[in-house]
């Protein structure tokens, strides 16, 4: 299991573009829950499980609209295979879950999109977007 703490956010869906041999993962928080960190545990059969996770540098809470950035490398993942990813966010110092994305298709070179954000209970779902060409 690998773990990378990312701590930059940016303001716009694909504003980092994934190289040829990475799939580039973009969280965007559309919650208004105060969310400090975000981690991805992806998962595919017969691999090593990684986790990755990201956070503001100074431990403040995420904004709304935030974007989160998370790389899987072709040689962690056969990115020709389905992912699963699980979602895990801190707010108020209690990690929970937001959720899994169960079998999703990734390729190298491109980006996919993903967003926390809430139900009318205020539980978080974590959830596929569309793909950023």
């Amino acid at each position: 299991m690998s773990i990378a703490l990312l701590t930059a956010c940016s303001s716009s869906l694909a504003s980092t573009s994934p190289n040829s041999e990475t799939a580039l993962i973009q969280v965007v928080n559309n919650s208004d829950n105060k969310i400090r960190f975000v981690e991805l545990y992806f998962d595919q059969d017969l691999k090593q499980p990684t986790t990755q996770g990201a956070a503001n540098a100074d431990g403040s809470a995420l904004k709304k609209g935030d974007i989160l950035s998370f790389e899987l490398s072709s040689s962690e993942f056969d990115l020709n295979q389905p992912v699963t990813i699980k979602a895990f966010v801190e707010i108020d110092n209690v990690k929970m879950s937001a959720g899994t994305v169960e079998s999703i298709q990734l390729s190298k070179g491109n980006a996919f999109n993903f967003e926390i954000t809430e139900d009318t209970s205020s539980n978080v779902i974590f959830q596929k977007l569309e793909t950023v060409e």
